[in-house]
């Protein structure tokens, strides 16, 4: 989708991800854009998501302000680039948010819960230029088969799912515990690579 631009324009720019997801990184390699790499410092500690009654609004202000962050702290250097790409997951449950574990038996515990359930994966997008920005959330359905104790302690002790929200990687070995999803695969890996594309493309247009 961004082939008639890709070379032309897109890898004459200067772009910033910032995030330091490995996932991310991996996406937006596969449609061949180029790009540096400087992680947010913002403190999502900061932002409670007690006080959000719809998750969506919260993951996206989490994306957003991890995109100003490196924003801010590129313009104090004057070395704005022309594009940021920032993006924040969640995973969702019974209006539960389960974000990455704290440690082996908190992962244990998400599991057991998200076990033989239907959740919910939000991730938002913020691209933005030095005037203009889109932003966006998109969410897939994702149901986890049911599994017995001995299955999520294997599982945990691989040590895939301590860096991933909802303490598994579908695009990793917690692929095998999911039974189908409803939506878009690549959002659940932590970046909805269509969308994204469709975004960026339209954003290019405004410029």
């Amino acid at each position: 989708m961004l082939e008639p631009v890709l070379y032309s324009i897109l890898n004459k720019k200067k772009i910033v991800l910032a995030s330091s997801s490995p996932r991310r990184k991996e996406v937006l390699k596969t449609v061949g854009l180029q790009f540096d790499v400087i992680p947010s410092q913002f403190d999502e500690s900061s932002v409670p998501e007690s006080k959000y009654a719809d998750k969506r609004d919260y993951v996206l202000d989490l994306a957003e302000y991890k995109v100003m962050d490196v924003f801010d702290s590129l313009k104090n250097a004057n070395n704005i680039p022309d594009l940021i790409i920032g993006a924040d997951t969640i995973v969702e449950l019974n209006n539960k948010i389960f974000g990455k574990p704290a440690d082996k038996d908190q992962a244990v515990e998400y599991l057991k819960t998200l076990s033989g359930q239907t959740h919910t994966v939000h991730t938002a997008v913020v691209i933005k230029t030095l005037n203009k920005a889109k932003k966006f959330v998109e969410s897939t359905r994702v149901t986890m088969a049911p599994l017995n104790v001995d299955t999520i302690k294997a599982y945990v002790e691989t040590g895939d799912p301590l860096d991933k929200a909802g303490a598994y990687g579908i695009q990793c070995l917690g692929g095998s515990l999911i039974e189908k999803i409803e939506g878009d695969f690549y959002n659940v890996t932590g970046l909805p690579l269509h969308k994204f594309c469709l975004n960026l493309l339209s954003l290019l247009e405004e410029l």
